[in-house]
């Protein structure tokens, strides 16, 4: 598989496991609704800048998501 059919499946494996996230997983990377209304679609086929958006999208949720479980440090004083 090359290496956007990667990043397609990708995406398609975060939306499908997240449900309704399309429109907000849009905004998050600058575009519109309609730019991922398909996604999960085998016909779908963004343009590189839109996949590399919503994949920059995906890291920076994960990331935040990642931050959110780690327990706090307590520094002692």
């Amino acid at each position: 598989m090359s290496e956007v059919g990667k990043l397609i499946q990708r995406v398609r494996k975060f939306v499908a496991k997240r449900g309704k996230i399309k429109y907000r997983l849009a905004l998050r990377a600058g575009l519109t609704e309609n730019a991922l209304r398909d996604c999960d679609k085998p016909t779908w086929n963004p343009r590189v800048e839109t996949l590399a958006a919503v994949v920059k999208a995906i890291e920076e949720i994960e990331a935040e998501e990642e931050a959110s479980e780690m327990p706090s440090r307590k520094v002692a004083a």
